[in-house]
């Protein structure tokens, strides 16, 4: 008897750690947030690259890609340094409308 009784509580606990594990398997298949809108401001981890007069920031998460316009040389140069390398970036949106990459504001670096 108590080996039956033993078989039944293993399985009941693999069973409530299968049913909590599928739950969190599942919530991490769901995106947790969508990219941000037209006029929206928000804050982006991902990878800056440089191609030609162009500063590219590309989502780690979502793949997004967004390009900053309207750079001051000041700007210019705080993203200069991280360039190749992953940063966090508050943005404001500008248009969603292009193929290639959104376009958008530099308004900060995030430490």
């Amino acid at each position: 008897m108590k080996k039956i009784t033993r078989a039944v509580i293993i399985c009941a606990a693999v069973g409530a750690l299968f049913i909590t594990g599928c739950a969190t398997v599942t919530s991490f298949l769901t995106p947790s947030s969508a990219a941000p809108a037209k006029g929206e401001t928000a804050s982006i981890t991902g990878r800056l690259e440089k191609d030609k007069n162009h500063y590219i920031l590309t989502d780690a998460k979502s793949g997004v890609s967004y390009r900053f316009v309207g750079l001051k040389k000041a700007d210019a140069a705080q993203l200069s340094l991280y360039v190749g390398k992953s940063v966090t970036v508050k943005l404001k949106v500008k248009s969603t409308e292009s193929a290639k990459a959104n376009i958008a504001e530099f308004v900060a670096i995030v430490k």
